[in-house]
């Protein structure tokens, strides 16, 4: 397995996302599911807005 290299921001962006207890690969995990999940493919700050929206909901929802 490849070391992932990110920017700070997006970095500090998926540690936000982060659940107890979870590693930051379960975290890039859900995000790559919830990307796949659009139809589109938008710009790396939309991608981002809306992965950040759609794993809130997944959290609300459990």
């Amino acid at each position: 397995m490849q070391s992932l290299r990110l920017d700070v921001e997006t970095h500090h962006r998926l540690i936000e996302l982060r659940r107890p207890g979870e590693s930051l690969a379960e975290v890039v995990t859900r995000a790559v599911t919830a990307l796949e999940a659009t139809t589109d493919p938008p710009s790396t700050d939309e991608r981002l807005a809306t992965l950040e929206r759609r794993l809130k909901r997944l959290e609300g929802s459990r």
